[in-house]
C-alpha cells in the first residue's frame, strides 16, 4: 500500500496526486463516490455574500461571459486521465483517520482499513482528517479562500507525516 495517502477525489486531491505522480512520488486517492460519473460538478455556479444574498449568477450556456474558469467536472476529467490506473480508490468512504505508532490508520466505512505515513485531508469541510487539526467545527466567515499550509503543531497532523517519511 502507498505511504501517502489522499482523502477525496476532488479538484485539490487530484492536483495533488497528479503533481506527486509527475515527481515520480506514488500516493492513493480514497474516495467516497462509486466512480468518476457518480456525481456531475460545476454545471451552474453561484456566488453568494457572507449573508446568503446571490451576488453573481453564472451558467454555463451563458457564452457571452469571458473569464479564465474550467468546468469543475471537466478538471476532475483531466486530472483523472492523468494519473495511474489504479491511483484513485472508489467507494472507500473514510470514517476516520487516527495515529497508529508512527503511522496513520484510515478507517473505512466498509470495516477495511488501510495505514500510511502521510495522510493529506482534500476531502471537503467536514474532512474526516480535521478533527486531528482542531475541534472547532466548521463555520461559514464570508470568505472562501482555499489556500494549503501545514499550522505549526505539535503532532504536524494537517498534513498527517510521520518523521521518518521522506520522498523517494
Amino acid at each position: 500500500m502507498s505511504d501517502i495517502a489522499i482523502l477525496g477525489a476532488g479538484p485539490a486531491g487530484l492536483a495533488l496526486a497528479r503533481l506527486l505522480h509527475l515527481n515520480g512520488i506514488e500516493c492513493a486517492v480514497y474516495e467516497r463516490d462509486a466512480d468518476q460519473h457518480a456525481r456531475t460538478q460545476g454545471q451552474h455556479t453561484n456566488y453568494f455574500d457572507q449573508h446568503g444574498a446571490l451576488l453573481l449568477e453564472t451558467d454555463a450556456k451563458d457564452k457571452r461571459e469571458a473569464r479564465p474558469e474550467i468546468d469543475r467536472l471537466e478538471l476532475r476529467t483531466m486530472l483523472l486521465d492523468s494519473l495511474p490506473a489504479g491511483t484513485v480508490h472508489w467507494s472507500r468512504e473514510v470514517a476516520s483517520v487516527a495515529r497508529v505508532g508512527i503511522r496513520w490508520r484510515i478507517a473505512l466505512s466498509d470495516g477495511e482499513h488501510v495505514d500510511a505515513d502521510l495522510v493529506i485531508g482534500a476531502d471537503g469541510l467536514n474532512s474526516r482528517a480535521r478533527p486531528l487539526v482542531t475541534d472547532v467545527p466548521p463555520a461559514y466567515t464570508g470568505v472562501r479562500i482555499p489556500t494549503p499550509r501545514s499550522p505549526p503543531t505539535r503532532s504536524r497532523c494537517w498534513l498527517g507525516w510521520s518523521p521518518p517519511w521522506r520522498p523517494r
